[in-house]
């Protein structure tokens, strides 16, 4: 929605301001205003999400990036998806577990456990995750501090309460007041979530930036069906208008 060179823009002023973009851990830590912990939750497109960690390697800016295991969207584990993965932690990111805890009827704590394994399973060469973010935390949010197995996570009270929270949920441009932020000594160090999806292209709306994507997927479908079933006339597909 918004653009790959606004993105760029928007971090060359915090660069330029004298943010420093570093660890949930580092920036709960030292309390000097001038730390952006920087975070990525992956609910739509694995591709934008390499797209938007080129852009901050490039600028020398590392972030980290929560990926679901229980997304209709995408399969992490796909061999492409897995490469993608491990790109974006070369690139010097960190990557870890988006997780929805609404996937589970019963205990999300035992759910938990399981994507944990999992993740660490099908990833043995990257760094076991520290910290995940909660995906459309809702009524977690009523217990911020409640605990995950082995990991902290993004909404706990000195991430979330105690720094200064953007997020651009939904599309919302919260470029001009993060482009307004000053590093200043004694003021919170700052939380910033963005979902890559909105960054990559420039579109009026939400919308239609989510329709871009549908269309797009629609044609990764039709390309997969065509690999997988010899019966499958893709130009079907293409004749239909689509």
């Amino acid at each position: 929605m918004f653009g790959t060179e606004k993105y760029k823009d928007l971090l060359c002023k915090l660069q330029e301001k004298g943010f420093i973009f570093t660890s949930f851990e580092d920036a709960s830590q030292n309390l000097d205003g001038r730390r952006i912990a920087l975070r990525h939750d992956i609910d739509f497109s694995v591709e934008s999400a390499l797209e938007v960690s080129r852009i901050e390697s490039d600028l020398g800016i590392s972030s980290i990036y929560f990926f679901m295991l229980t997304s209709n969207m995408y399969n992490l584990f796909s061999k492409k998806n897995k490469l993608i993965v491990e790109e974006i932690s070369t690139r010097g990111h960190q990557v870890s577990i988006h997780f929805d805890p609404t996937c589970y009827e019963s205990s999300f704590l035992d759910g938990f456990k399981t994507e944990y394994a999992s993740f660490t399973s099908a990833f043995p060469s990257l760094p076991s995750p520290k910290l995940v973010s909660i995906h459309r935390p809702g009524s977690f949010l009523d217990d911020n501090n409640q605990k995950l197995p082995n990991v902290e996570h993004t909404y706990q009270d000195k991430y979330f309460r105690k720094m200064n929270y953007y997020s651009d949920s939904g599309g919302r441009d919260v470029s001009l007041s993060v482009s307004e932020l000053e590093p200043k000594t004694g003021s919170a160090n700052v939380q910033i979530l963005l979902h890559p999806i909105w960054w990559v292209q420039i579109t009026a709306s939400p919308t239609e930036t989510l329709l871009n994507f549908i269309q797009s997927n629609a044609e990764i479908i039709s390309q997969e069906t065509s690999r997988n079933c010899m019966t499958y006339d893709s130009t079907m597909f293409a004749s239909s208008g689509r």
